[in-house]
Formats: structure tokens, C-alpha cells, sequence
């Protein structure tokens, strides 16, 4: 294909993509996804364009979201007052350098300005995860940085769904598992925190003092 021809078809793709995207309806946004995936032009052209590969990225956000966060009562997603592939484009990157700050030393108040920005916009802890995932070198670091201060921020349920993905990609990461219990403690789930700290392989005195009293509390040791 000659470049020509490749350039008018990803314009013309891109046309028809903005077109759908103006129906903001959830109906809306699943009936893109699916006939993204079965678009052979998508799946031809993403690999030569940035929006592209971010509206793919996007895609697979939107579908982990929507499995997690209305249980939580979250019903904002990445495609949130997305109606043009600039403005994906645009949320994407707002991300991805959020992330990229942790991959360097600076003031945490540099930190908590990306992610208060993030937050400002709806951004999930799942699409946190997964844009750092990608873009971010030390990822397991990175998502328990971003965990603990999306936390000390007041951002729990963000930090939490983080780290749910986060342990899903890391299973064997103990200090994940650690920050995830924590989370749950927060949010009163103690039988969702009782499991993630009996995951922990070696636990310390305190996390054993603190398993026990989730036990006492569930009436675990009642039924042994």
C-alpha cells in the first residue's frame, strides 16, 4: 500500500471513529469497541498511529472499568466527555506523564500536582494501572508510590482498584498485597482484607497480630 493511499484511508478512519464518538451512551461506546474489534482497517492502521493505539488502549481500560468500578459505585470511565480522538489523546498523555514523574526524584508535592490533575478528571485507579503498565519503567515500584500517595491524598477507591490490577500482574509482590489489605481496611472490607493479607508468604509479628484479629472479628476462629 502506498503511503498515499495508507494516509487517506487513516484519515478516513479517524473521520468515521470521531463520527461514533459523539454518542456519549454507554450502548454507544460498547457498539465502538465492538466494531473496533472487528474493524480489519483498525486493526491494520493503529500500528501507525499514536490515537490509534491509544483509542486501542482506551478499549481494553473501558472493559476492565466497567467489570470493577460500578461496584464501588463509579460510573465514570476513560471515555468520560471523550467525543474526538484528540481529547482521548490528550486525557492519554495527562497520564502517562503523571506516571513518568515517578520514574524521577522530585518534591512530592510534584507528584500529588499530576496526580490531583488526574483525579480532577475522573481517572481511574484501573486506568492508572495500566497506562503506567505500559509507559513507566520500575511499573511494581511506580504502582505502590502511586498507591500510597493516592491514599494520603484521600483517593482510596483510585488507589485500591490500582492495586487490585496491580497484584493481578505482580500475584507474587507481598508489599502490593500489603498496600491492597490496607486499602480494604480503609474501606471497612475486612473479609476482602483478611484474604490479602493470608496471600502474604512471610508475614511479619504485626501482620500476623493483625490476621488473628480479622479472625476474631469474622468469627474465623469460632468455625476452627
Amino acid at each position: 500500500m502506498r503511503n498515499e493511499q495508507r494516509h487517506e484511508q487513516l484519515i478516513s478512519l479517524k473521520k468515521e471513529i470521531d463520527s461514533k464518538l459523539q454518542d456519549l451512551s454507554f450502548q454507544a461506546r460498547k457498539d465502538l469497541i465492538l466494531w473496533l474489534s472487528k474493524s480489519k482497517e483498525f486493526k491494520k492502521l493503529k500500528i501507525k498511529d499514536n490515537q490509534l493505539i491509544y483509542l486501542d488502549r482506551a478499549c481494553n481500560i473501558w472493559i476492565k472499568e466497567k467489570k470493577t468500578l460500578t461496584s464501588f459505585g463509579v460510573w465514570e470511565d476513560f471515555f468520560s466527555g471523550i467525543t474526538l480522538l484528540d481529547e482521548l489523546e490528550e486525557k492519554y498523555t495527562a497520564v502517562k506523564f503523571a506516571a513518568l514523574r515517578f520514574e524521577t526524584e522530585m518534591p512530592t508535592e510534584y507528584y500529588l500536582d499530576g496526580i490531583h490533575r488526574c483525579m480532577k478528571r475522573g481517572i481511574s485507579g484501573i486506568a492508572i494501572f495500566e497506562i503506567l503498565k505500559r509507559e513507566t519503567l520500575y511499573k511494581e515500584k511506580n504502582s505502590v508510590d502511586l498507591s500510597r500517595l493516592l491514599k494520603e491524598a484521600g483517593y482510596n477507591i483510585q488507589a485500591l482498584t490500582l492495586l487490585q490490577e496491580a497484584a493481578k500482574e505482580f500475584n507474587e509482590s507481598q508489599e502490593i498485597r500489603l498496600e491492597l489489605a490496607d486499602c480494604w481496611l480503609s474501606e471497612e472490607r475486612l473479609e476482602e482484607a483478611y484474604a490479602c493479607l493470608k496471600e502474604v508468604k512471610s508475614p511479619s509479628d504485626e501482620i500476623r497480630l493483625l490476621i488473628k484479629a480479622l479472625e476474631e472479628g469474622l468469627g474465623y476462629e469460632e468455625l476452627q
